[in-house]
């Protein structure tokens, strides 16, 4: 049981980053800042400062510095943050976590959480963006030629068909896309390429496509050695708004497979669209972990009495929280001098009031949870 509290906060500065640059000498001056608190309030602090993990498969995670928090301070929000080209995110499920598919959860205990951040690997197609022009891939579309069932390998529609729009890659805005006059056989296949994969292994498929021409718009579908791979997809009727179209497979026992786009549309009028930045890639994960504590400050102490004048008493704080991140100040507030003030035990001569706080700190010293109690010495 508490019998006081207080609250006191203390701010401790240290310096701000100062670069400075002279003729052949560059001298670094580092200066920071930090605040400490000292409360039993509903106040978090982090511990220091935390910088993003080292990038791996293109993504970076962080799930945030470790957070400390006094008695009756949850719920507390995590602050992850994922840096790269992330393909999606997550917090591992956990009863205490609110939300699992947000960067800043709530949760309700103490405790380890973790983000996984997936991204993906090396691209294993070749010439998916037909910078190299009209190599590395079958198609039974004919290359060159305007009418439905043709394609041309180029940097604007306008050099396939005059109205067409000047749409530019998606790659890079000046360089080659597939542009493809639907076929009216479906059984034609846009794009195919043969790649070697490695077996039981998670893949992302995926790809650009944008109209050129008008309406009706395509609907496009992916096989795998001929078995289709995931639904039929559409993409909108706006020319050059790139829509990206994406599958996950995994490869089972298959070490080399063919990939192909198809076409369920079969209208020779219209149905004119562009590819771009095809890819298949290893689906990879990277990790990062953050754990909330809880800093236990309690004061216990109770009343004593000097036997006869001119005697001298131990007080006892026994029950007070210890550990070896705790200290320990008693106050005279009306008493007389306190001889090892630091200690749970220091003796007192003379009657009065005296008080003692508890300080429980985080390691680094940046986070405080404090208690006091009064006691009264006769």
């Amino acid at each position: 049981m508490y019998f006081s509290t207080f609250d006191f906060y203390e701010t401790m500065s240290m310096n701000q980053h100062l670069y400075i640059l002279i003729i052949l000498l560059c001298s670094l001056s580092n200066l920071a800042q930090a605040q400490h608190s000292v409360h039993i309030s509903s106040d978090t602090s982090i511990s220091n400062t935390h910088y993003f993990k080292t990038f791996t498969c293109g993504v970076s995670v962080d799930a945030g510095e470790d957070i400390y928090i006094c008695d009756g301070d949850l719920p507390v929000q995590l602050n992850g943050s994922i840096m790269g080209t992330s393909t999606g995110f997550s917090w591992t499920a956990d009863p205490n976590l609110d939300d699992p598919t947000v960067l800043n959860p709530m949760v309700s205990a103490t405790g380890t959480y973790t983000l996984t951040g997936q991204g993906l690997e090396l691209n294993l197609i070749q010439n998916g963006d037909f910078e190299q022009g009209d190599m590395g891939f079958d198609s039974d579309y004919v290359s060159g030629n305007s009418g439905a069932g043709n394609y041309l390998i180029a940097d604007t529609p306008h050099d396939y068909i005059s109205f067409f729009s000047d749409c530019p890659d998606h790659t890079s805005g000046s360089g080659n896309m597939m542009i493809v006059d639907g076929s009216t056989d479906n059984d034609d296949n846009i794009w195919c390429q043969t790649v070697s994969v490695d077996p039981n292994t998670d893949y992302t498929f995926s790809y650009w496509a944008t109209m050129v021409g008008s309406a009706p718009i395509p609907e496009l579908f992916v096989t795998i050695d001929g078995v289709g791979l995931g639904d039929t997809m559409s993409i909108p009727t706006d020319t050059c708004s790139w829509t990206e179209i994406s599958h996950t497979w995994n490869s089972q026992a298959n070490t080399s497979v063919e990939f192909c786009i198809g076409n369920m549309t079969i209208f020779s009028f219209g149905n004119d669209f562009a590819l771009d930045d095809i890819s298949l890639s290893t689906i990879c994960e990277t990790t990062d972990e953050v754990e909330v504590f809880i800093l236990s400050a309690e004061a216990l102490a109770s009343d004593a009495t000097i036997p006869c004048e001119g005697d001298c008493i131990q007080l006892d704080g026994a029950g007070s929280t210890t550990g070896s991140d705790v200290m320990y100040e008693w106050i005279p507030i009306t008493g007389g001098t306190i001889q090892d003030p630091t200690t749970l035990t220091p003796t007192v001569c003379e009657t009065g009031t005296y008080q003692l706080k508890v300080i429980h700190s985080d390691p680094n010293d940046n986070f405080i949870c404090a208690d006091s109690i009064t006691i009264t010495v006769d």
